[in-house]
């Protein structure tokens, strides 16, 4: 699930692409899918959707978690970009209260998370979010997990989160 952003570029395609391009007709010269035989000169305008690429960046807890500022190494982010998706587990699920995790940005002294915290329910493994309160990733910037609950009864253990992220292309990727 890509998302575009609509440009006009000066090219001229030397080689072959998936699709046909014409003149004034908006096509797709790269996405996650490889790019054949693409250079770019200047020439004359054409519209040119450009494509963000997704990545996945993670964190990693082995064992029982515990409640702490920070569980996992921080990610530095080596591209600009928005996160559009959290998704987090556990290989054994919290009983007597929930998981609640807390994504921040050093970098901006933000939290990601739009109500606070992503919980993994009590009894449940896997928790999800697509709602973001500070999706924009600016290159060098720096994430780092809290946990801030664990479960009452028994704590969860080796948690992973995954943040997905559509990068913003700014040339041709090859």
């Amino acid at each position: 699930m890509a998302s575009s952003l609509a440009n006009i570029l000066p090219i001229k395609i030397v080689g072959t692409v998936s699709g046909t391009l014409v003149s004034g007709t908006p096509t797709t010269i790269f996405s996650r899918a490889a790019v054949q035989n693409v250079v770019i000169v200047s020439e004359e305008p054409i519209p040119v959707n450009l494509v963000t690429d997704r990545h996945y960046v993670g964190f990693s807890v082995a064992g029982v978690i515990f409640t702490t500022a920070l569980a996992a190494t921080p990610i530095f982010i080596p591209f600009n970009g928005n996160i559009v998706k959290v998704a987090a587990n556990v290989a054994t699920a919290p009983t007597g209260d929930d998981i609640h995790l807390q994504i921040v940005n050093t970098s901006t002294a933000t939290d990601v998370l739009t109500s606070g915290t992503l919980s993994i329910t009590a009894g449940n493994t896997v928790a999800t979010t697509l709602t973001i309160a500070n999706p924009a990733l600016i290159e060098e910037q720096i994430l780092k997990l809290e946990v801030q609950q664990v479960g009452s009864s028994t704590a969860g253990a080796n948690l992973q989160v995954i943040l997905y992220v559509d990068a913003n292309i700014t040339g041709i990727v090859t």
